[in-house]
């Protein structure tokens, strides 16, 4: 497409190899512009990040590492952030049945 502009419209990307190949595929054109759109957004994590952190970031969590997770209003199997990517490593650290005796503890508060 010549004289043309490229548009690639994602949600918020969080996975550093993710943003790596998006970057390394928009040097191959040479007008192209990568827009990132939330239909539901996440701005307010961001900021309350770059207070408290002073990082202005989405966080990514590896529950494979965690003993306990307190959940409160967050979805993060089902709806929160990035589910598919959070499924894996929480999977993987509740297995009662491996032998293992620090299975990961999950207290989830949901205000109805």
């Amino acid at each position: 497409m010549e004289g043309g502009e490229i548009v690639l419209l994602t949600s918020s990307i969080i996975s550093p190899s993710t943003m790596k190949l998006i970057n390394e595929f928009g040097a191959t054109f040479k007008s192209f512009k990568w827009v990132q759109y939330d239909a539901v957004s996440y701005s307010a994590i961001a900021e309350a990040n770059s207070l408290c952190f002073g990082k202005t970031v989405i966080p990514d969590y590896h529950f494979r590492n965690a003993s306990l997770v307190v959940s409160v209003n967050a979805d993060f199997l089902g709806t929160w952030l990035a589910p598919v990517h959070f499924i894996p490593d929480y999977v993987s650290a509740r297995k009662p049945d491996n032998g293992e005796k620090g299975m990961l503890k999950h207290i989830h508060l949901n205000q109805g």
